[in-house]
């Protein structure tokens, strides 16, 4: 039966890091930002209550940043390097339903700068991401809209599901961690990518399809 769509996560499951570590270190490299403020910032995300969701969603280390300065960054210094870190075998597996005419949705946590590129590489239909707010042509530090992150994620995907027509049966969805989980049980075709243990414990009683796709590094949060 002819897939509805498919549904890919990005950081973990089409390659093997973190986007938004790589910007960060990036970042740092051609001093947009200073270690001192990283790290006093982290430290003071930890320390309140929600600490964890509270740190993936604030980015305050674009925080009055310009866009068009962090754009040229990755255009000029970044990205050519990133791209080259893709898991050859989750390309030929996008690069498949493409070429099926299965549509491609890029449904992650990662920021928008990062996945409209990933986008653009992979020929994806629509990507659904962390969407920084910009004022004045400067980032805030803040995201838009539903954070893409657990039960965040199945609430995009139902709009985009029930605005086309598709049936949860007939969709696949690709993911690597314990934040993909309420995803990954909703859709009819569940695919579990360098998975984490929390989630390989689960592909495994559940009869998923698993992939290694290669080594993982560098990936915060992992369940």
């Amino acid at each position: 039966m002819r897939p509805d769509a498919a549904i890919f996560d990005i950081d973990g499951t089409l390659l093997p890091m973190s986007l938004e570590r790589m910007l960060v270190a990036c970042m740092l490299k051609h001093k947009l930002v200073s270690w001192g403020v990283l790290v006093k910032r982290i430290a003071s995300l930890a320390l309140k209550p929600g600490g964890k969701k509270r740190f993936l969603i604030n980015k305050f280390y674009l925080k009055e940043l310009d866009v068009e300065r962090v754009e040229n960054l990755l255009e000029k210094g970044c990205w050519e390097e990133i791209r080259g870190r893709f898991f050859p075998t989750m390309l030929n597996i996008v690069g498949l339903f493409r070429e099926t005419d299965v549509p491609i949705i890029l449904l992650s946590g990662t920021i928008d700068v990062m996945a409209k590129r990933v986008a653009a590489m992979t020929d994806a239909d629509l990507v659904i991401s962390s969407r920084l707010e910009v004022v004045d042509g400067k980032f805030t530090g803040r995201i838009q809209g539903i954070y893409p992150y657990r039960e965040g994620k199945v609430q995009l995907a139902e709009q985009i599901i029930s605005a086309s027509g598709w049936d949860w049966a007939r969709v696949w969805a690709f993911g690597d961690s314990g934040s993909d989980i309420p995803l990954l049980t909703r859709v009819g075709n569940p695919v579990a990518v360098n998975p984490s243990k929390e989630l390989r414990k689960l592909a495994r009683r559940n009869g998923y399809l698993i992939i290694d796709a290669g080594p993982r590094f560098w990936l915060p949060f992992r369940q």
